[in-house]
């Protein structure tokens, strides 16, 4: 995704078009940019804030560039749409492979991971605090529908957003990785 900075003449293109009174033109940017931030939190990306701002940033870029825009609101949600389907792209490209001890990998093909692998990923799961194993088994347990039950279900069981659910679930997901490859680094060492 293009996340460079908005540039001032982009910015005061987007404004002008939004209103030609600054203080209305400042005010209707804030409501297209809530429009958008409660857009991204409906498609529950944990970016919702970061993709708001990219949807306006291109948006502001496309008026630049002098491209007709009958409806900014309907423009806008297209872009966001877009960008949506981008960020859900990227985040299935970084899904890390199902932790061992669930029961969705035993539906797997047989010997798709190696042994050492798995006992890596066995050990690091079990150096996980009881709560944050079974945070994370539980949010990838399942195929698509019933992971998509299974992650509404944990975050009410938890008492948080969905979104909150997704943070914390990455975080981990990265922990469980960075501990994996080093595991696998001294396998390969020793």
């Amino acid at each position: 995704m293009n996340r460079s900075p908005l540039g001032r003449e982009e910015f005061d293109a987007l404004l002008a078009r939004l209103d030609t009174d600054r203080e209305r033109a400042a005010a209707g940017y804030e409501a297209l940019r809530e429009r958008l931030l409660r857009y991204f939190e409906w498609e529950g990306t944990a970016d919702a804030g970061e993709l708001a701002d990219e949807a306006l940033t291109r948006l502001a870029r496309r008026i630049a560039a002098g491209e007709a825009v009958q409806s900014l609101p309907s423009y806008a949600a297209g872009i966001a749409r877009l960008l949506a389907l981008e960020h859900k792209r990227e985040v299935r490209r970084r899904e890390p492979v199902v932790p061992m001890s669930s029961p969705a990998i035993h539906a797997a093909e047989p010997n798709t991971v190696s042994p050492q692998t798995e006992r890596c990923l066995e050990r690091c799961l079990e150096e996980l605090a009881p709560e944050s194993r079974s945070l994370i088994l539980r949010y990838y347990d399942g195929d698509a529908g019933a992971r998509i039950r299974n992650r509404n279900a944990l975050a009410r069981e938890l008492g948080i957003s969905l979104n909150s659910l997704r943070n914390r679930a990455l975080r981990l997901r990265d922990r469980l990785e960075k501990s994996l490859n080093e595991c696998l680094r001294e396998t390969d060492r020793g």
